[in-house]
């Protein structure tokens, strides 16, 4: 019953929800939690400088609707 409170609150704030069977397991997961999130922003900075980049080689600015895209486009496309 808990399980799916858990689930729901992780969901709606954003988080994980990792169901622990060991306790042991613990530190791992946090070391692989923050490196994978490290990651993900080092990408997002990249990413933005490109598309940051791109605009200035056109000669324009870039709104936060159009920049969004772009990273969205960049992301997906690699």
């Amino acid at each position: 019953p808990d399980r799916d409170l858990f689930m729901a609150l992780a969901f709606k704030t954003g988080g994980q929800y990792i169901p622990l069977a060991n306790a042991g397991n613990l530190s791992s997961i946090i070391v692989g939690s923050a490196q994978e999130e490290i990651s993900l922003e080092k990408i997002i900075a990249q990413v933005h400088e490109e598309v940051m980049r791109e605009a200035t080689l056109r000669g324009g600015s870039v709104d936060e609707t159009e920049l969004t895209r772009r990273i969205r486009e960049i992301m997906h496309d690699g």
